[in-house]
């Protein structure tokens, strides 16, 4: 599966993976000990009920679209539409621009595309038809990007939508399942595209052939399925070589600050270091070369994440206490394949996410309580104002 960039370490330091797994299954026993527990079905139940404003709607809705133009307006169009170099869509080479602040907003395409998947069904499911209509043609725009790419972005952005339609429209569940097919069929086509030499939209019509010899090779299914595993290679590969990282990129890889601030992209292109082209080294990788303070600040921060996220959907179950905990599974699946930076920034988003939840819950709880006081004073305050019948002796 990673022929094309590994250097075997896997086989080589089998040992030190698998007791490095280990190691990592024990702190997260410790991680999560002590915590309630946790009722899927009731979060799902609650999120199904979750009400968002209209004036939210409105609000993303006018973002999404506000993206959108810009994304639009500095795209280059030759580019885009063909292309030999894989996730050139991705790179800032695809905008007319080099500028900080637009590829930062550019980079957004994907968070938009999430909430556009949700907040397309919720609408459609409170029957605003107008405002499902501008989600969804946001979130299959940014789709058909993803297809046009060979990324498995598609994937991700496409499993979103099977279940936001499963969550909102339960007996529509076909409908759910359709989707999730076409997020295999994405997956196959990003794997088996990646060494097409032809990207961008006018290799959208190639997505059947593509899909159809990666189903027919008898590596295929077992290519997409060990794909899942991939990172447990990406990680071995730590034990294969020591990369020495200056100060900067160690500090940035932790930064909470987006790109246009803390000048990402630049110190990303002067010191990152890859395995391949379009390979980054892992999270668990990069954190481990950086020195013992830096791998106790990252795994002390993911342990508040998971903490805080497990907290409060325990507390306040629904909608934005089950985010918060997807995003804390997709961080702790992604640290064995993508960086630092990213992986990091889900953990800290969790941690926000988290206290404000926990916070607002019991601010709530506390505004209950208080008028459930103040209701039970007034009943008493009515009943000891309430006249005494006299009884006259006759």
């Amino acid at each position: 599966m990673a022929d094309y960039w590994s250097t075997g370490a896997y086989s080589r330091h089998y040992g030190k993976v698998s007791i490095s797994f280990f190691i990592l299954s024990i702190f997260y026993f410790f991680a999560i000990l002590g915590l309630p527990r946790v009722s899927l079905k009731n979060a799902f139940s609650k999120a199904v009920d979750f009400k968002i404003s209209d004036s939210i709607l409105f609000f993303a809705a006018a973002i999404s679209l506000l993206q959108l133009i810009i994304h639009f307006s500095f795209t280059r169009w030759d580019l885009v539409w063909s292309n030999t170099e894989y996730q050139a869509m991705a790179l800032p080479v695809h905008l007319i621009i080099q500028n900080s602040i637009i590829e930062f907003v550019s980079s957004l395409s994907r968070v938009i595309g999430v909430i556009c998947a949700v907040f397309g069904i919720y609408s459609l499911r409170q029957s605003k038809k107008v405002l499902a209509f501008v989600f969804l043609a946001i979130f299959f725009w940014y789709t058909l990007y993803q297809l046009a790419s060979h990324s498995r972005e598609a994937t991700f952005l496409l499993g979103i939508l099977s279940i936001s339609i499963y969550i909102y429209f339960p007996k529509q569940r076909i409908i759910s399942i359709l989707f999730a097919l076409l997020a295999v069929f994405s997956l196959f086509t990003a794997l088996s595209g990646r060494s097409s030499g032809h990207h961008g939209f006018s290799s959208v019509v190639e997505l059947p052939g593509l899909f159809y010899d990666a189903v027919r090779s008898p590596e295929g299914a077992e290519f997409a399925l060990m794909n899942f595993f991939e990172g447990v290679y990406t990680f071995s590969e730590h034990f294969a070589a020591k990369v020495e990282y200056p100060t900067i990129y160690k500090l940035v890889c932790l930064s909470p600050f987006p790109g246009f601030i803390d000048h990402w992209p630049r110190i990303r292109d002067l010191y990152q270091d890859k395995l391949y082209l379009v390979v980054p080294r892992s999270a668990l990788d990069e954190v481990l070369q950086f020195g013992w303070i830096y791998v106790v600040c990252y795994f002390s921060v993911q342990a508040v994440a998971i903490r805080v996220s497990l907290r409060a959907i325990a507390r306040s179950p629904g909608a934005l206490s089950l985010m918060l905990n997807a995003i804390v599974f997709v961080a702790l699946f992604a640290q064995t394949t993508y960086g630092v930076r990213l992986v990091f920034r889900f953990f800290i988003i969790a941690i926000v996410g988290g206290y404000a939840i926990l916070i607002f819950s019991q601010r709530r709880g506390q505004g209950r309580n208080a008028n459930k006081a103040i209701a039970n004073q007034v009943r008493g305050q009515r009943t000891m104002a309430r006249p005494v019948p006299v009884v006259r002796e006759a």
